[in-house]
């Protein structure tokens, strides 16, 4: 029969359990959290230049299309603004919406150029939890937590552990604070390789007050017919966005 003394000593051996769990945690949370804010390179660099300092009047989205295909120093020789050049390979609207969420929160640029990929942009169906993966260190920010919801109900609760927020970015958080394998391109963009840059950039008709950010959506002629597409034609017929 069990007796008092054992129970006591097994509830507070849980107890301990739990408690060690949780600081084990909060400190491993913490750490990865103060190495991401210190990076000294690589996309974690980047990620935080974007969602924190960003400031040019013209950013461009989108995946790996967006990352190599937009030149912002041309863009900007042609319109008379800076530019920046937000893309990202494999990442679609979800990661970028949240970006751009975080952005406002300190300026609204005077231009969006957005690059539509439907195997990126247009998943309602799909598993989208690969798209939060660099937002996760930002879910306390304000409308962070919505972008999570949208994807995922349950996510909200997994966001309670902090070393969630940084398991499938380990190895990355520590190389892009220790060694820098891959230098990060921030506002000066110049040495970047680019595929091929477009020359015909469309300004927005911004003659509604209450357009505070112009937006341009550049598509590929052989995707702008795709069916998931017709919603989007249908957004942007219904405001001042053009399709190019």
């Amino acid at each position: 029969m069990l007796t008092f003394d054992f129970m006591k000593r097994y509830i507070m051996q849980i107890i301990v359990f739990f408690l060690l769990v949780f600081v084990v945690d909060f400190v491993a949370g913490k750490s990865f959290s103060y190495l991401i804010e210190h990076a000294k390179g690589g996309d974690n660099k980047r990620n935080n230049y974007i969602c924190n300092e960003i400031n040019q009047e013209i950013l461009v989205f989108g995946s790996s299309r967006a990352e190599h295909h937009y030149n912002p120093l041309i863009i900007s020789d042609s319109l008379g603004l800076s530019c920046y050049n937000c893309g990202q390979g494999g990442m679609g609207a979800i990661l970028n919406y949240a970006r751009y969420q975080l952005i406002i929160r300190r300026y609204h640029p005077k231009m969006v150029f957005y690059e539509v990929t439907p195997s990126f942009d247009l998943l309602s169906k799909e598993d989208n939890h690969k798209f939060l993966k660099w937002i996760r260190a930002y879910y306390g920010k304000p409308g962070i937590p919505e972008v999570f919801e949208s994807v995922d109900s349950k996510e909200k609760y997994k966001m309670l552990s902090r070393m969630y927020r940084y398991n499938t970015n380990f190895l990355q958080i520590i190389s892009d604070y220790l060694l820098c394998f891959h230098p990060a391109v921030l506002a000066d963009q110049n040495s970047k390789l680019l595929e091929k840059t477009p020359l015909c950039i469309t300004i927005i008709d911004k003659r509604s007050g209450a357009v505070e950010v112009g937006a341009v959506i550049p598509a590929h002629p052989g995707e702008i017919l795709h069916d998931g597409n017709s919603i989007l034609i249908r957004i942007c017929r219904s405001t001042v966005i053009r399709i190019l």
